[in-house]
């Protein structure tokens, strides 16, 4: 009975492995779909995006910087993290959540090269100041959250202990501090720096 309990444990382990292995390879093909979409639309100088990167390199080459609204950067922070929580409690929620994966990986690489393609050099600055913070912190924790949902997926049969109890509290905590501290740097730190290194990069 017992060698039985540890081969469904190590199922279950294997199992959730395979399934990180799944969200880091759907990242990394949303990736390289960014890259490849944003090399063929930048080219396209009439298209809305390469219009409003133009304008929002000649703002901040002009110092016209506005923090934005912290509504703004909470919907910014949080809505991946939040389209997980929502995803989780599906039934297809580990067919979904890597698709979440591959649209997150897209639009973070598209973005970040379109303003290299668009704007050279200072791109990759500006995009390191727009998108380098907040996804070097935010990706992780998305991680670790559809981690978490897979792992308690799994686990459902299981009564879960005071001790769990208390550790899931605890680190979903951190994660909550750590999004929080995105947003700050979001509303506050990033039209500062902006404002202050913009118009050297530009």
């Amino acid at each position: 009975m017992k060698q039985y309990i540890k081969k469904i444990e190590y199922r279950k382990s294997n199992e959730t492995t395979r399934f990180g292995y799944t969200l880091l390879i759907s990242l990394f093909i949303g990736g390289i779909l960014g890259l490849i979409s944003a090399y063929f639309i930048a080219d396209n100088h009439n298209l809305a995006i390469t219009l409003y990167i133009e304008n929002f390199a000649e703002n901040i080459a002009n110092g016209n910087i506005s923090m934005p609204k912290l509504l703004t950067s909470s919907w910014a922070v949080l809505r991946w993290p939040l389209i997980i929580c929502i995803i989780g409690v599906s039934s297809f929620c580990m067919l979904l959540i890597p698709v979440v994966f591959i649209m997150r990986g897209f639009f973070l690489a598209f973005c970040i090269s379109a303003f290299i393609h668009l704007l050279g050099c200072a791109g990759f600055f500006l995009s390191l100041i727009l998108f380098g913070v907040e996804s070097l912190l935010c990706i992780p924790i998305l991680f670790m959250i559809a981690m978490q949902i897979a792992s308690r997926k799994e686990e459902k049969r299981r009564k879960m202990s005071f001790s769990m109890l208390q550790t899931l509290v605890m680190r979903n905590l951190i994660y909550i501090s750590i999004l929080f501290g995105c947003i700050i740097w979001e509303t506050i730190c990033v039209p500062v720096l902006l404002g202050c290194f913009g118009k050297f990069i530009l």
